[in-house]
């Protein structure tokens, strides 16, 4: 029975035989399709990343209160993410993501994290870390009938990483170049760049809303 299933699935040549593409302005759910080899294309897109500081708490025999605090993180997250007209979020582990691909996707996606930071690192002291990028996304299916996923590639797979970065200060946002070079002078202003990233410290009390 092993043998035989495995024969049944392509190689990496046979599934890129007819590669397709959808290029849209926004992401389109509802086109993002299984069992078929187009992908989804869109301009423009930036993702918010923020991933809970030790959370490997929450992993093996979690208190009560562990578990309640964990159940509201996910909420209040998921909550700042639909306040900025998020067009899909996601969870993975304690970590979420949000994606904004309005004509206001950067500033959306600026704002959604400054209030986060704001929230946790700096009201409640509870530490996450936030990455963000901007760009071009690519989105599709996988998996079987019942048990399907969305992938994807570009700034979710960029903001995850910028998310995970240890240098510099816990509070600091960290932006991928290319977002950084969207921003205005003033908000460009607190940032500092390190290696290929930019980070800083910024929450509502230091920018004029």
């Amino acid at each position: 029975m092993g043998l035989e299933f495995i024969e049944t699935l392509q190689s990496f040549e046979e599934y890129c035989n007819k590669p397709k593409m959808l290029f849209c302005e926004s992401i389109p759910l509802s086109k993002i399709r299984l069992e078929t080899d187009e992908w989804i294309e869109a301009d423009n897109v930036a993702c918010v990343f923020v991933d809970l500081e030790n959370s490997t708490r929450f992993a093996i025999n979690p208190t009560q209160k562990e578990k309640e605090f964990f159940a509201w993180y996910g909420d209040t997250l998921i909550r700042i993410f639909h306040r900025y007209e998020t067009k899909y979020t996601d969870f993975q582990g304690d970590g979420g993501f949000a994606l904004f691909d309005s004509k206001n996707s950067l500033k959306d996606a600026f704002d959604c994290a400054v209030t986060i930071n704001h929230f946790f690192n700096y009201k409640h002291e509870i530490k996450v870390r936030i990455g963000i990028d901007i760009g071009t996304i690519y989105t599709k299916k996988v998996g079987v009938r019942g048990d399907n996923k969305e992938i994807w590639l570009g700034p979710v797979s960029i903001a995850s990483k910028l998310c995970n970065e240890k240098s510099g200060n816990l509070r600091n946002m960290r932006i991928s170049s290319r977002f950084y070079e969207n921003l205005s002078k003033y908000e460009k202003s607190f940032f500092k760049k390190t290696s290929n990233f930019y980070h800083g410290g910024i929450h509502w009390e230091n920018k004029s809303i």
